[in-house]
């Protein structure tokens, strides 16, 4: 009975160790992985993102082709994570990575970045385990994490050529909507344009402006990534870059 108990305790206290690496977001219910891409780290700013993972009890697969078969999830296990920035590490709860089928955990990505400010592919590995898919299991599975984005911040202040400036851009990242502030040399009509980062003209919008400091609120409904804002009033113009996380 002392040996069941104190089993019984280590397991317990692993529990805890486990549970003190993250926690998963509860407002999601539905199988999947929760963010689906991952907030853009700063150069030099400690960086901390938790992933919630809710694994399906079971998943449907074609053992023979033209012939589907629902199978049930034994687990899944997190074996890597490619292209993690140097600097950056991930772990899991549970410790393992491996997540047994029908339940909840999550994942945490933490970093320092000193170097390399950029863009990175991230691609999760994944092995599932079914033991009805016989010899076919363990499944290799990738999750596709896209972009993640690492920022100098000395590359994304403001850029003045002229009198007129981008003063700020809230909030930063962009998700839908933000605010501009800006401070005019003149009144007239203010010129904005959003180029990617090869220079293709993805947004545009116009306004009256008057001299002086002034605030617009800036919608371009843009994808996660490095844009550059464009802003020009009767020949004087500022180019400031920014960047939209979702």
């Amino acid at each position: 009975m002392k040996k069941i108990l104190t089993l019984a305790l280590l397991f317990a206290f692993a529990a805890t160790l486990s549970a003190q690496i993250c926690n998963p977001n509860t407002s999601f219910t539905k199988p999947g992985y929760y963010p689906d891409s991952l907030a853009p780290a700063t150069l030099n700013q400690p960086y901390e993102q938790t992933i919630t993972v809710i694994v399906p009890a079971d998943t449907t697969i074609e053992l023979i082709p033209g012939f589907p078969t629902t199978l049930p999830i034994d687990s899944i296990v997190v074996t890597s994570i490619t292209n993690l920035p140097p600097g950056f590490a991930f772990e899991c709860a549970p410790a393992s990575c491996g997540f047994p089928g029908g339940s909840t955990g999550c994942m945490k990505v933490t970093g320092n970045p000193v170097t390399g400010a950029g863009e990175y592919n991230l691609i999760v590995n994944v092995m599932a385990y079914s033991a009805q898919a016989g010899s076919l299991s363990p499944l290799a599975e990738t999750i596709d994490f896209g972009k993640f984005l690492i920022i100098d911040p000395i590359g994304v202040k403001e850029e003045y050529n002229s009198e007129l400036q981008i003063s700020a851009l809230t909030p930063q990242p962009l998700i839908n909507e933000g605010k501009l502030s800006f401070n005019a040399p003149q009144s007239g009509i203010l010129n904005l344009r959003v180029m990617n980062i090869v220079g293709e003209t993805v947004f545009t919008d116009q306004f009256n402006v008057s001299k002086g400091k002034g605030e617009h609120m800036f919608a371009p409904q843009l994808n996660s990534g490095l844009y550059l804002l464009s802003a020009e009033i009767n020949g004087h113009s500022t180019i400031q870059k920014f960047v939209v996380s979702k």
